[in-house]
C-alpha cells in the first residue's frame, strides 16, 4: 500500500503544527490554529473523522467491535439508517465545546437535540425498595417532584442557590478541599440519597470518564455544577445536548472549519509514535520524515501513555416502544390504524434518555445507560440504541456482565456488541475497578422503556381525566 502513497514532504516544507488524530480536542486545536493563519497538517490513521468519537454505520460498528459476521436480516433491511457512536457523550448547553462551536461558526455544520429525560435508581427511605425516579436538575423540577420530601427539596434548593451565586474564581478554603461528595453532604446536610442525585443524576459524574465516588474533587464539582446551571434554559429545560447523526459530526464540524481556513487533511496515513517535545514525525508507508514547529497528538499516538484504565461498553439494539393508541377500542379498526400511523409519524421516537445506577460502595463507579433513536438519527424508526458504560478491568472476569446484560434484553435485543475502551486516567490517578452489572435494574430499564408513561400515554390519560372532570363540573 505504501508504494502507491505519494510523499507529503515536497508539498509541506514549512509547517507550524502537525496534529495527530481527529478526535474532538485535536479538531478544536486544528480549527484554532488554522483560524489564526497557521500552516497545519492534520493526520489520522483511521478512515473516519472523530477517532474515539467517530460515528459508524451498523455494518462498520459491527465489524469494528468484532460482532458476528452476518447481521440479523431485520437490521440489514434498514441499510444506512444507523449512526452509531463508539463513545456517545452528552454536552452541556453552556459548555466549552458548544461555546467554541458557536464562536468559530462551526455550529452551522452540526445540529443537536435536548436530553429528553433522565432517571436515577434510588432506594425509597421508607420502604428501602429501589425505584427509578426522574432527576430534578432545575428549581422547577425540584418543586414539581413527587418523589422528594419537603425537607429534601429545601436542601437541594439550598445547594442550587449556592452554586448559582458562588464566584467562578473563588479561593479554595481548607473546608472545600477534597471530595466533592463529602463536601456537599457536610456543607448542605445532604443525605447519601441526595448526594447520589446531585453527583450522578444532576452532574452525571463518571459518564464520560471513569470515576469512583470520591474521585470528584470540590473545585471540579463546583465548576461542573455552575456549567450545568448556566446550561438550564439556554435551549430548553434540559442542560444537556446530544448531536444529531452522532458525535462524529462534532469533530467533523471543527475539521471543516480548519480545512476552510487552509489546514491540510490526510486520512488513513500511518505514523510513528511521538513523545512530548518532538518536532519530527516519521511516516513509515512513504519512508519520510516531516518537521514542524510543534506536534500535537492524541494519546493514542504517544510512546509513553502511562497507566491505562478501561471502560466496558455495550451497544444494544432493541425495538422502540409502540406509540400509545389514542382511539377507543370500540372504534372501527381502520380508523384506529390510521390514528396509530399518524402517531408513529409525529411522535419523538427515541429522544435521548439517560438511566443512572449509582455506585453501591466506595470502590465502584456508576453505570450509565443512554437510550437514543430516530429522534437523533441514531437508528431507523421503530428501533432504540442503548449504550451502557462502566469502569472495568481486562482480565476476562467481566464476561459474566455481558451475559447478564444480554439476558436482561434477550427478548427484545436484535444485536448486542461489547468492547473495552481505553481511558487516560485523571490527575487523581484512580485505578480501574470491576463493576458487576446488576440484573434487576437492567430488567427495570427494559420495562421502563416499554411503559406507556415513557412514550406519553400517561399524560394523555391525565388530560382525558381532567377533561372529564371539567365536563362534569360544567354540567353541574
Amino acid at each position: 500500500m505504501g508504494d502507491f502513497l505519494p510523499p507529503l514532504k515536497p508539498e509541506l516544507e514549512e509547517l507550524d503544527a502537525i496534529i495527530l488524530g481527529t478526535d474532538i480536542k485535536e479538531a478544536i486545536q486544528a480549527a484554532s490554529l488554522a483560524l489564526d493563519g497557521r500552516a497545519v497538517l492534520h493526520l489520522d490513521k483511521e478512515p473516519l473523522y472523530g477517532q474515539r468519537h467517530a460515528t459508524r454505520s451498523l455494518r462498520e460498528m459491527n465489524q469494528w467491535a468484532g460482532g458476528k459476521e452476518d447481521l440479523p436480516e431485520i437490521l440489514k433491511a434498514h441499510g444506512r439508517g444507523w449512526n452509531l457512536d463508539r463513545c456517545p457523550q452528552l454536552l452541556p448547553a453552556a459548555g466549552d465545546v458548544v461555546d467554541l462551536l458557536i464562536a468559530s461558526d462551526a455550529s452551522s455544520h452540526v445540529e443537536f437535540k435536548l436530553l429528553n429525560s433522565a432517571y436515577i435508581l434510588l432506594s425509597d427511605p421508607a420502604s428501602s425498595v429501589a425505584e427509578w425516579i426522574p432527576v430534578p436538575s432545575s428549581k422547577e423540577a425540584i418543586f414539581s417532584s413527587t418523589t422528594l420530601s419537603l425537607l429534601e427539596k429545601r436542601k437541594l434548593m439550598r445547594f442550587l442557590t449556592y452554586m448559582a451565586s458562588v464566584d467562578e474564581e473563588g479561593v479554595e478554603t481548607e473546608e472545600e478541599a477534597g471530595s466533592f461528595r463529602l463536601w456537599i453532604m457536610k456543607r448542605f446536610g445532604l443525605s447519601a440519597r441526595l448526594a447520589d442525585i446531585v453527583q450522578y443524576g444532576v452532574l452525571m459524574d463518571g459518564m464520560s470518564s471513569p470515576h469512583t465516588p470520591e474521585s470528584l474533587q470540590v473545585q471540579g464539582g463546583k465548576a461542573r455544577a455552575r456549567s450545568l446551571l448556566q446550561s438550564v434554559g439556554r435551549y430548553g429545560a434540559s442542560p444537556f445536548l446530544f448531536p444529531m447523526f452522532g458525535m462524529g459530526d462534532v469533530a467533523q464540524a471543527f475539521c471543516r472549519m480548519a480545512a476552510v481556513h487552509g489546514a491540510i487533511y490526510v486520512m488513513q496515513r500511518q505514523t510513528g509514535e511521538v513523545s512530548e517535545g518532538d518536532k519530527d514525525l516519521w511516516l513509515p508507508e512513504t519512508k519520510e520524515t516531516l518537521s514542524s514547529k510543534r506536534i500535537l497528538a492524541h494519546p493514542d499516538y504517544l510512546k509513553n501513555r502511562g497507566s491505562i484504565s478501561k471502560t466496558r461498553k455495550y451497544l444494544c439494539i432493541v425495538p422502540a416502544p409502540d406509540p400509545p393508541k389514542t382511539k377507543d377500542n370500540t372504534e372501527e379498526e381502520g380508523e384506529a390504524q390510521d390514528t396509530l400511523e399518524e402517531n408513529q409519524e409525529t411522535s419523538e421516537d427515541g429522544a435521548p434518555t439517560v438511566f443512572t445506577l449509582p455506585p453501591t460502595s466506595e470502590n465502584t463507579p456508576a453505570v450509565y445507560v443512554l437510550s437514543v433513536g430516530y429522534a437523533v438519527q441514531a437508528s431507523p424508526k421503530g428501533w432504540l440504541v442503548l449504550y451502557v458504560s462502566f469502569t472495568s478491568i481486562d482480565d476476562g472476569s467481566d464476561q459474566k456482565d455481558q451475559s447478564i446484560f444480554e439476558h436482561s434484553f434477550r427478548e427484545e435485543a436484535a444485536l448486542t456488541l461489547s468492547w473495552l475502551e481505553e481511558d487516560i486516567p485523571g490527575e487523581d490517578g484512580s485505578s480501574p475497578v470491576l463493576w458487576s452489572l446488576p440484573k434487576e435494574p437492567l430488567e427495570q430499564i427494559r420495562d421502563l422503556l416499554h411503559r406507556p408513561a415513557f412514550s406519553g400515554a400517561k399524560e394523555e390519560e391525565d388530560d382525558a381525566e381532567m377533561n372529564g372532570e371539567n365536563k362534569s363540573s360544567s354540567k353541574e
